[in-house]
């Protein structure tokens, strides 16, 4: 998977194994701009920070956020 941050607040999520160019998601809880992504160890969360200072967890497997 491969997942970017956007001006517009939101994380696409991409296939790379896809013919396709359109995301297979997007993850848009954010209220502010995007400032960090990093995946824990297993690749089973991703955390994404923002300019206010918070940082939402999100499952990669079912895409919710977490908190």
């Amino acid at each position: 998977m491969l997942y970017i941050a956007c001006t517009n607040k939101n994380v696409y999520k991409y296939s790379l194994d896809s013919s396709t160019e359109k995301p297979l998601k997007a993850l848009n809880a954010h209220k502010n701009l995007i400032t960090s992504m990093s995946l824990d160890r297993d690749e089973s969360i991703l955390l994404v920070g923002t300019s206010d200072g918070l940082i939402y967890l999100w499952s990669t497997e079912t895409d919710e956020c977490l908190g």
